[in-house]
């Protein structure tokens, strides 16, 4: 499939419209890759746009610490939304946010349609290639322990 012809599943979840907006309108208008685009303003919903397994997730650090971590729990535990990678969208790099199964950081201020595209089919990349190193290695399990011997 050609970068034209892409479709890209893209769920925005935070509690600042406006930024959200900013965000939206670099994913409209980046026009090689189609990214459709949903927005989520409460952990409830957010859980229920799981549903539509989309193929990226980009949360704003604004967003409520005690959902955040809930809500990336829920998707690292659930096999059907695990390989979904997710992207912390950052007010500063002052506040350091260590949460597990973030995929990437972007900064807000610095965004741009081209770094905020790159990030997320990086993204989804690399989660492919884990997930294709992980069932690899579950194969060959063996294999790797006798020649690691």
């Amino acid at each position: 499939m050609s970068a034209k012809n892409q479709r890209v599943n893209v769920l925005l979840i935070g509690n600042n419209p406006v930024e959200l907006g900013y965000v939206y309108d670099f994913l409209k208008n980046f026009k090689p890759i189609t990214f459709i685009t949903r927005t989520s303003f409460s952990l409830k919903d957010s859980l229920t746009q799981l549903k539509n397994r989309p193929n990226a997730i980009l949360i704003d650090d604004n967003f409520n610490k005690g959902s955040m971590n809930k809500l990336i729990r829920e998707i690292n535990e659930n096999e059907e939304t695990r390989e979904i990678p997710v992207t912390l969208l950052k007010t500063s790099n002052y506040n350091e946010v260590n949460i597990a199964g973030i995929a990437d950081y972007l900064l807000k201020d610095h965004l741009s349609a081209e770094k905020l595209t790159r990030s997320i089919m990086n993204a989804i990349k690399f989660k492919k290639t884990r997930r294709y190193l992980y069932y690899n290695y579950k194969i060959n399990k063996r294999r790797f322990k006798k020649l690691l011997r």
